[in-house]
């Protein structure tokens, strides 16, 4: 089977994907802002603060080097 051929212009292609790009940067900037005014709410302690950030850069440093590493532990295939 070949490779089908779109209807629509590159002009409408790139628009859909532009929109389909925003819908998913708007989902996203609505969850960082929730987190940030429950954030503001609670109150930023100094002590939360430090916790927050060592046991995020410890989560982020591990799937660094599980992407480096063992990148096919993070997939989602069988």
């Amino acid at each position: 089977m070949g490779r089908q051929r779109s209807c629509a212009s590159p002009l409408e292609y790139h628009a859909y994907i532009a929109l389909y790009v925003g819908v998913f940067l708007a989902d996203d900037s609505l969850v960082v802002v929730i987190a940030l005014t429950t954030l503001r709410m609670a109150g930023n302690r100094l002590v939360d603060a430090r916790g927050a950030r060592l046991v995020g850069g410890t989560v982020m440093l591990a799937l660094g080097l599980l992407l480096i590493f063992r990148p096919a532990w993070l997939s989602f295939s069988a």
